[in-house]
């Protein structure tokens, strides 16, 4: 995958709205399954594109909200393999940050095992 990709769509969320817009049209879905064959293969390049762009996704809480059990799993099952890739970690808290400014996806990523 072309990381110019991921950031292009993440430039696409530059709000609230957009990043609903986004959703609508399936990028969330698209974003996790690649985050999730990413987290298969260790591609932290990937995975840290990836991440930023759920980052922007989740402005959104409606987003935020539909993504956070799943992109937790992905984010803790790759920090092991990935924790020592600085751009991965960057963005995966940058991600992680996003999410949890809406409570509502804090208490669901909070259920992650």
């Amino acid at each position: 995958i072309n990381a110019e990709y991921m950031g292009t769509l993440a430039s696409l969320c530059f709000n609230e709205a957009s990043a609903t817009k986004m959703a609508q049209a399936g990028v969330i879905q698209v974003v996790l399954r690649l985050t999730q064959d990413a987290c298969t293969t260790g591609e932290s390049q990937t995975l840290a594109e990836c991440f930023a762009c759920l980052g922007s996704l989740a402005r959104s809480q409606t987003n935020a909200v539909s993504m956070s059990e799943i992109a937790m799993k992905n984010l803790i099952s790759s920090y092991e393999r990935n924790g020592h890739d600085v751009k991965f970690m960057a963005h995966s808290f940058a991600f992680a940050a996003n999410l949890c400014v809406h409570a509502s996806a804090s208490e669901s990523a909070l259920k992650v095992p």
